[in-house]
Protein backbone atom coordinates (compact mmCIF):
# COMPACT_ATOMS: atom_id res chain seq x y z
CA UNK A 1 0.00 0.00 0.00
CA UNK A 2 2.31 3.47 -1.02
CA UNK A 3 -0.45 5.02 1.73
CA UNK A 4 1.16 3.48 4.05
CA UNK A 5 4.97 3.17 3.96
CA UNK A 6 5.25 1.10 7.11
CA UNK A 7 3.42 -1.34 5.37
CA UNK A 8 6.61 -2.53 3.08
CA UNK A 9 9.18 -2.05 6.22
CA UNK A 10 10.48 -3.62 9.19
CA UNK A 11 10.66 -1.82 12.44
CA UNK A 12 13.94 -2.70 14.46
CA UNK A 13 13.77 -2.60 17.79
CA UNK A 14 16.94 -2.67 20.04
CA UNK A 15 17.72 -2.83 23.61
CA UNK A 16 20.11 -4.48 26.79
CA UNK A 17 17.70 -7.78 25.84
CA UNK A 18 17.73 -7.89 22.19
CA UNK A 19 17.31 -6.61 18.79
CA UNK A 20 13.74 -7.08 17.28
CA UNK A 21 12.72 -7.15 13.71
CA UNK A 22 9.01 -6.64 13.21
CA UNK A 23 6.99 -6.52 10.27
CA UNK A 24 3.12 -6.73 9.42
CA UNK A 25 0.63 -6.40 6.79
CA UNK A 26 -2.22 -5.34 8.53
CA UNK A 27 -3.20 -9.07 8.79
CA UNK A 28 -0.38 -10.80 10.01
CA UNK A 29 1.99 -9.61 12.36
CA UNK A 30 5.77 -11.14 12.84
CA UNK A 31 8.59 -10.44 15.86
CA UNK A 32 11.75 -11.95 15.66
CA UNK A 33 14.03 -11.70 18.50
CA UNK A 34 17.99 -11.87 18.23
CA UNK A 35 19.30 -12.28 21.93
CA UNK A 36 22.22 -10.24 23.05
CA UNK A 37 22.71 -6.84 24.26
CA UNK A 38 22.21 -3.88 21.70
CA UNK A 39 21.78 -0.14 22.25
CA UNK A 40 18.05 1.82 22.83
CA UNK A 41 16.99 2.21 19.68
CA UNK A 42 13.99 2.22 17.07
CA UNK A 43 13.95 2.59 13.82
CA UNK A 44 11.54 1.43 10.34
CA UNK A 45 13.37 0.71 7.76
CA UNK A 46 12.48 -0.39 3.88
CA UNK A 47 11.88 -4.23 3.28
CA UNK A 48 14.38 -4.04 0.92
CA UNK A 49 16.97 -2.52 3.10
CA UNK A 50 16.55 -5.04 5.77
CA UNK A 51 17.27 -8.06 3.71
CA UNK A 52 20.52 -6.72 2.72
CA UNK A 53 21.24 -6.23 6.41
CA UNK A 54 20.35 -9.71 6.59
CA UNK A 55 22.84 -10.90 3.34
CA UNK A 56 25.56 -8.76 5.09
CA UNK A 57 25.58 -9.93 8.59
CA UNK A 58 24.27 -13.09 9.57
CA UNK A 59 22.07 -12.22 12.84
CA UNK A 60 21.29 -15.72 14.77
CA UNK A 61 20.68 -16.50 18.03
CA UNK A 62 23.02 -18.71 18.38
CA UNK A 63 25.87 -16.40 17.82
CA UNK A 64 25.20 -12.79 19.85
CA UNK A 65 27.41 -10.47 19.47
CA UNK A 66 28.23 -10.02 15.52
CA UNK A 67 26.79 -6.51 15.02
CA UNK A 68 28.16 -2.92 16.56
CA UNK A 69 24.87 -0.31 16.25
CA UNK A 70 25.46 3.18 15.68
CA UNK A 71 22.23 5.49 16.36
CA UNK A 72 22.26 8.84 15.28
CA UNK A 73 19.32 11.16 14.65
CA UNK A 74 18.65 11.05 10.93
CA UNK A 75 20.46 6.86 10.24
CA UNK A 76 21.35 4.10 11.66
CA UNK A 77 24.53 2.76 11.13
CA UNK A 78 25.60 -1.00 11.08
CA UNK A 79 29.15 -2.98 11.17
CA UNK A 80 30.47 -5.78 11.86
CA UNK A 81 31.97 -6.37 15.90
CA UNK A 82 35.37 -7.62 15.85
CA UNK A 83 33.84 -10.75 16.88
CA UNK A 84 32.64 -11.03 13.36
CA UNK A 85 35.94 -9.87 11.78
CA UNK A 86 37.70 -12.63 13.46
CA UNK A 87 35.25 -14.88 11.87
CA UNK A 88 35.57 -13.42 8.54
CA UNK A 89 32.84 -11.18 8.21
CA UNK A 90 33.52 -9.08 5.28
CA UNK A 91 33.90 -5.24 6.77
CA UNK A 92 30.90 -3.44 5.75
CA UNK A 93 29.15 -0.39 6.99
CA UNK A 94 25.55 -0.03 6.29
CA UNK A 95 23.29 3.12 7.01
CA UNK A 96 19.77 2.66 6.58
CA UNK A 97 17.67 5.75 6.42
CA UNK A 98 14.23 5.38 8.69
CA UNK A 99 11.10 4.90 6.56
CA UNK A 100 8.76 8.04 7.27
CA UNK A 101 5.17 6.99 8.92
CA UNK A 102 4.72 5.63 12.52
CA UNK A 103 4.92 1.95 12.76
CA UNK A 104 1.48 0.54 14.82
CA UNK A 105 2.42 0.13 18.37
CA UNK A 106 2.61 -3.72 18.30
CA UNK A 107 4.04 -4.68 21.51
CA UNK A 108 0.30 -3.76 22.76
CA UNK A 109 -1.50 -6.25 20.70
CA UNK A 110 0.26 -8.71 22.29
CA UNK A 111 -1.27 -7.82 25.68
CA UNK A 112 -4.70 -10.24 24.93
CA UNK A 113 -7.23 -10.27 27.78
CA UNK A 114 -8.62 -13.40 28.09
CA UNK A 115 -11.73 -14.26 27.76
CA UNK A 116 -14.40 -16.73 28.52
CA UNK A 117 -13.79 -18.44 25.39
CA UNK A 118 -15.42 -22.43 25.15
CA UNK A 119 -13.10 -24.86 23.08
CA UNK A 120 -15.26 -25.87 20.92
CA UNK A 121 -16.33 -22.11 19.64
CA UNK A 122 -15.77 -22.01 15.73
CA UNK A 123 -13.13 -19.41 15.20
CA UNK A 124 -12.00 -18.39 11.38
CA UNK A 125 -8.42 -17.95 9.97
CA UNK A 126 -6.74 -17.58 6.57
CA UNK A 127 -4.67 -20.47 5.67
CA UNK A 128 -2.61 -18.08 3.76
CA UNK A 129 -1.92 -16.35 6.89
CA UNK A 130 -0.88 -19.62 9.11
CA UNK A 131 1.04 -20.79 5.63
CA UNK A 132 3.13 -17.46 6.17
CA UNK A 133 4.45 -18.55 8.91
CA UNK A 134 5.66 -21.86 7.80
CA UNK A 135 8.08 -19.92 5.45
CA UNK A 136 9.97 -18.50 8.94
CA UNK A 137 13.62 -20.18 8.81
CA UNK A 138 15.72 -20.66 12.02
CA UNK A 139 19.39 -21.22 12.95
CA UNK A 140 19.88 -24.96 11.96
CA UNK A 141 16.70 -26.36 13.16
CA UNK A 142 14.50 -27.71 11.09
CA UNK A 143 11.43 -28.96 13.17
CA UNK A 144 10.15 -26.46 15.44
CA UNK A 145 6.58 -26.42 16.34
CA UNK A 146 3.82 -23.64 14.73
CA UNK A 147 1.85 -23.29 18.65
CA UNK A 148 -1.11 -21.06 17.71
CA UNK A 149 -3.18 -19.84 20.85
CA UNK A 150 -7.05 -18.61 20.80
CA UNK A 151 -8.24 -16.54 23.79
CA UNK A 152 -10.90 -15.39 21.66
CA UNK A 153 -13.39 -16.03 18.58
CA UNK A 154 -12.88 -12.42 17.81
CA UNK A 155 -9.19 -11.61 19.54
CA UNK A 156 -6.20 -12.17 17.44
CA UNK A 157 -4.91 -15.41 17.38
CA UNK A 158 -1.37 -15.88 19.18
CA UNK A 159 1.09 -17.71 17.48
CA UNK A 160 5.23 -18.99 18.31
CA UNK A 161 7.75 -20.75 16.85
CA UNK A 162 10.50 -21.74 19.40
CA UNK A 163 11.62 -18.63 22.16
CA UNK A 164 12.58 -16.14 19.32
CA UNK A 165 9.83 -15.78 17.24
CA UNK A 166 5.88 -14.78 17.82
CA UNK A 167 3.30 -13.34 16.08
CA UNK A 168 -0.06 -12.95 15.49
CA UNK A 169 -2.90 -14.19 12.90
CA UNK A 170 -5.91 -11.92 12.62
CA UNK A 171 -9.21 -13.85 12.37
CA UNK A 172 -11.53 -13.57 10.07
CA UNK A 173 -15.34 -13.58 10.51
CA UNK A 174 -17.39 -16.86 9.89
Amino acid sequence: DPCMPVLNAVHLDGGPSGLRFVATDRFTLGEHTIRGAFPKFAVTIKADDCRLLLRLFPLTSKRPGLLDVTVTSDSIGLEPSSAALDLGIAPVKVALVPVEGEFPNWEKLFETKKTDYAAGDAIGVNPRYIAKFARVKFDGADRIALKMHVHSPTAAVYVSLGDDFRGLIMPVRL
